[in-house]
């Protein structure tokens, strides 16, 4: 069962069969040892897993802010990372490249959109991973910046409407999608990898459901 979730990238939940083998008292020590090394193999993908969702947001911020080409130059940072070719990053390169390609179509749609954004963020092009927001350029959209949005189809911070960040006409607070994160993780599937939006749809999902986060997230990833 644990070797089955780790081929189906659920590594929270595999990492917990792992353990439940090594916590077996008077267990094969030949299981258990091969256990402990797929347990450290897979807190290094979860670790990579982080690194690489952290570098994706802050793209996805810079194309909501119509930064194309410096969303692609931080895109770049997965694309060159040697590890990503790998089976266990798959879904997190596939949002990468999608992301690239919308990035590609706004930027042949007004090339000259880009070119002074680009400029001005050179400096910080090898710094952390936290997006540099400038919220007077997000306040308006250009029509390139529309274009890119419409085409957009994941659940961009930018894009959505208030209606979709609201539970019941109240907006669904920060500290209800840490929650929410909390128990997505702890059902085992990877939280590091959603937006707040994605998390905000699995609230608004299980409470249509009359199901717990945890219940949600199983039945449907």
């Amino acid at each position: 069962a644990a070797n089955d979730l780790f081929n189906s990238r659920k590594f929270g939940q595999a990492k917990g069969e792992y353990q439940s083998v090594v916590d077996v008292k008077k267990g094969s020590e030949l299981l258990a040892d091969r256990a402990k090394q797929q347990i450290t193999k897979i807190k290094g993908i979860q670790k990579n897993l982080g690194n690489y969702t952290k570098i994706y947001d802050q793209a996805l911020d810079q194309t909501g802010e119509g930064k194309y080409t410096e969303s692609n130059s931080t895109l770049d940072k997965i694309f060159s990372d040697k590890s990503i070719h790998q089976k266990y990053y798959a879904d997190i390169l596939k949002k990468a490249e999608d992301l690239r390609n919308k990035n590609n179509d706004a930027i042949s749609g007004n090339s000259s959109s880009s070119s002074n954004d680009f400029d001005s963020s050179n400096s910080d092009s090898n710094t952390s991973n936290n997006p540099n927001v400038s919220s007077n350029k997000s306040a308006s959209l250009t029509s390139a910046e529309k274009k890119a949005a419409a085409a957009y189809k994941g659940s961009n911070e930018y894009t959505v409407t208030q209606k979709q960040k609201d539970l019941n006409g109240k907006p669904i607070t920060q500290a209800q999608i840490n929650s929410a994160r909390q128990q997505i993780s702890a059902a085992g599937v990877d939280s590091n990898a959603m937006s707040d939006q994605d998390v905000r749809n699995i609230i608004k999902g299980a409470h249509q459901k009359g199901e717990t986060i945890g219940q949600y997230v199983k039945s449907r990833y």
